[in-house]
């Protein structure tokens, strides 16, 4: 598989949104004995190309564990949001501008009193999560 294009890197106003959406999500895909596989990656893609914000599950010690969310997210393509446990949440806008459900705060500007303006985001991943089996 052939290595995307990275992602722009995330303000922290950024990754503390797409934390805030991925709350209520479930991991989609799970890192395994056998590490970061082709396989793996390929799973990465089509859930990223699906979801734009995904998490995955990372079962590997502790020390391993930012380096295989990093190495998934160069080879994809995406941003690391965070990483909570075992826990990483991968972010990458739909490649076609029409298909984007998230707007990120760097990409709308917030108002002066820190009020976000509104994002039609939050139906599509409270859709998205509902399909998922998630809360909202």
């Amino acid at each position: 598989m052939e290595s995307r294009r990275e992602q722009e890197p995330l303000s922290g106003a950024d990754r503390r949104y797409l934390r805030r959406l991925a709350h209520g999500l479930h991991p989609v895909v799970q890192v395994g004995a056998s590490g970061v596989s082709e396989r793996l990656l390929e799973a990465v893609e089509t859930a990223l190309s699906d979801h734009e914000l995904i998490k995955v599950r990372i079962a590997a010690e502790r020390a391993l564990r930012k380096g295989a969310a990093q190495q998934i997210a160069r080879a994809t393509g995406s941003a690391l949001a965070g990483s909570i446990g075992q826990l990483a949440i991968l972010y990458r806008p739909a490649t076609d501008r029409e298909r984007r459900s998230i707007v990120l705060p760097s990409q709308r500007g917030e108002g002066e009193d820190g009020s976000e303006a509104a994002d039609p985001a939050h139906a599509a991943l409270d859709a998205s999560a509902a399909a998922h089996g998630s809360p909202t």
